[in-house]
């Protein structure tokens, strides 16, 4: 059985309009995209296109636009930190509003859950230097996260060495300052 993702792919393989639509949404994503802009894009009359499009793929066009743009919102926040605003502004939304709903309705988090979900975290401090009796100083954290000990020596601390340029890569930059001893 297809999943969603090979039934999407086969559809717009097969069909020229739907190719076109998707190469134009593809290069024009942060742009506004109207149906009729679609429908010409397509090489089709406005009202042809729009039941074409949803007989063909089951769902309306700007649904499917819509869900085109947070896959694109997901992939932007998985690969850096930017704020809300601007990961919406740069997929087409014109609404930060519009956008947090669409987001909700398709993957069920707010785009602010998944930002948190996919941000790298610094490891707490290894459990066992506490236990042997070193004393060690925590912090409260930054950013107000639970369940993170913060520790004030350094990342030399956090993890054995041979871990320390993946943890450097992953470490917010406040943590990469030289730190006083």
């Amino acid at each position: 059985m297809l999943d969603r993702n090979d039934f999407e792919t086969r559809i717009f393989s097969y069909y020229l309009p739907l190719q076109r639509v998707r190469a134009f949404v593809d290069r024009n994503l942060s742009e506004p995209i109207p149906l009729r802009t679609a429908a010409r894009a397509a090489g089709l009359e406005e009202k042809y296109f729009s039941a074409f499009f949803h007989r063909k793929t089951g769902v309306c066009f700007r649904d499917w636009l819509a869900g085109r743009r947070v896959e694109r919102a997901i992939e932007i926040l998985k690969q850096r930190d930017d704020t809300i605003t601007s990961v919406a502004a740069s997929v087409g939304f014109q609404d930060l509003r519009t956008f947090e709903r669409a987001f909700k309705r398709l993957t069920g988090l707010t785009p602010r859950e998944l930002k948190r979900s996919v941000a790298p975290r610094v490891m707490p401090p290894l459990q066992a230097q506490e236990e042997e009796g070193e004393p060690q100083e925590h912090d409260e954290d930054p950013d107000g996260d639970q369940g993170v000990a913060w520790h004030r020596p350094g990342l030399r601390d956090l993890a054995p060495p041979e871990t320390l340029p993946a943890l450097l890569k992953a470490a917010p930059a406040i943590l990469r300052l030289p730190m006083p001893l």
